[in-house]
């Protein structure tokens, strides 16, 4: 019984819950590594993801690959320093592609597990205990946006004041 029960969500699954098949076209890889993006991280396929909250959110396509570059050098920090005493915090605008990517449960936990031989669980609480908390949370975002100009040679906003220049916007992206 338990066996046909099984069969019958992954039918369900396989006829119904199939993600939209777009590639990852190679000039995007490209510019990935260029970028300085593990060439491992770069090869992820967050096509859908993206696709999907380009709509949802109203992005712009220059938004979504900036978030998605910085996204994919959050993985990069967190593949190549895998002992670091504080957590790496990110962006709101990585955070934003995070929760995204996550939802697609399947393909998320199938890239961790790539990437890390694990899932990478997601704790979105940091700095919301308190002050302590929050000045814990502040610590890890300094400590993390000097590791990320340490690892790619450029402060952590600098693609995301490319990103408002190119809105011609001084608000956050």
């Amino acid at each position: 019984m338990k066996t046909r029960i099984v069969d019958a969500r992954r039918e369900r699954e396989e006829r119904y819950l199939q993600p939209p098949s777009l590639p990852l076209a190679d000039a995007n890889v490209a510019r990935l590594l260029r970028a300085g993006v593990d060439p491992r991280v770069a090869r992820i396929n967050l096509e859908a993801v993206k696709s999907n909250i380009c709509r949802r959110r109203r992005w712009s396509m220059k938004r979504c690959a900036v978030a998605e570059l910085e996204y994919k050098r959050m993985l990069t920090l967190l593949l190549w320093n895998p002992a670091l005493p504080h957590p790496i915090v990110p962006t709101l605008l990585v955070d934003e592609i995070w929760h995204a990517h996550i939802l697609d449960t399947r393909a998320y936990h199938r890239d961790m597990q790539a990437l890390f031989g694990e899932y990478l669980h997601h704790f979105p609480y940091l700095g919301e205990d308190g002050a302590e908390s929050e000045r814990r949370k502040d610590e890890a975002f300094e400590l993390s946006s000097a590791l990320y100009a340490r690892t790619f040679g450029e402060p952590v906003f600098q693609s995301l004041n490319a990103l408002r220049r190119a809105r011609g916007s001084s608000r956050g992206a």
